[in-house]
């Protein structure tokens, strides 16, 4: 607060409320990083429009990208995920990602700029921290320039990712209905598409209708879709459910796959379900 006023730079907090970042991640399925991160970046998005601000500056560094791929790759990501984190994504930006921490810290050090440490990064019982702590420290030993591997894989996951993601959407297009909050993928072309191009069209659309809720991104997790994304729908004329879990199901009719969002009310502190 103090070196914010000392640069005359206008500070503005907020607060999640009481167990509000853990009951969300237990009702979402996803982690409590994960529940406070969306959290967060939903406040700096609605506070930079308050601002008039077209970008949001994060302040992640090549550490952090480090423990993301590390990660990722341990919890089974694909091409998506093993590009790393993303430089840029409006409105955010990162432009500290392609520098170390030791030479942010020699830099504040030299200049005598005053920072914080967050004193949950010491916590081990965090995944990422332990990550750090453990995991990274035991293979710089084995392989001491694996940072570069990482930066070819990301390189190449990252064109593996743009080709999937282009030829999906040229033949497996998603229709967006917001009115109704659905997304419609066509039967036919899904049959006719190969499994790993049925993945990105369904994540697509999840993407697409939690987005358009702004809730909680929900995704189908790859044991849930492997089935799905194997086999070829056939003919029917019936609609029926897929798939569903938490708040999207995946149904099928006669000439589509349906993606909705089975949220019909949502509240603060709860939602309704069709069931």
């Amino acid at each position: 607060i103090s070196h914010c006023a000392n640069l005359n730079v206008p500070l503005i907090r907020g607060a999640a409320k009481p167990n509000q970042i853990r009951e969300t991640a237990q009702s979402s399925r996803i982690g409590t990083e994960a529940a406070a991160r969306w959290y967060r970046h939903s406040f700096l998005e609605v506070t930079a429009v308050d601002q008039g601000c077209r970008y949001i500056a994060l302040g992640h560094n090549l550490g952090d990208d480090t423990e993301t791929m590390i990660q990722r790759f341990f919890q089974g990501s694909g091409p998506t995920g093993l590009r790393g984190i993303d430089v840029s994504r409006p409105p955010f930006i990162r432009p500290l990602l392609r520098v170390s921490r030791k030479t942010i810290l020699e830099f504040l050090e030299k200049r005598e700029i005053p920072y914080a440490t967050d004193s949950s990064n010491s916590d081990t019982r965090i995944l990422r921290n332990a990550i750090r702590t453990n995991l990274i420290p035991s293979i710089t030993r084995t392989f001491p320039g694996f940072r570069a591997g990482l930066d070819v894989l990301a390189e190449k996951m990252e064109m593996v990712d743009r080709f999937i993601s282009d030829e999906a959407s040229k033949r497996l297009p998603v229709r967006f209905d917001p009115t109704r909050n659905e997304a419609f993928i066509s039967k036919i072309a899904y049959d006719v598409a190969p499994p790993i191009l049925r993945l990105s069209a369904l994540m697509d659309a999840c993407n697409q209708v939690t987005a358009h809720a702004k809730r909680i991104p929900t995704r189908f997790p790859y044991k849930a879709l492997r089935t799905l994304i194997n086999k070829e729908l056939g003919a029917s004329t019936n609609n029926r459910t897929l798939l569903s879990i938490g708040p999207l199901e995946i149904a099928q009719s006669e000439r589509a796959l349906r993606i909705r969002s089975r949220v019909v009310f949502d509240s603060e502190n709860s939602y309704l379900l069709v069931v």
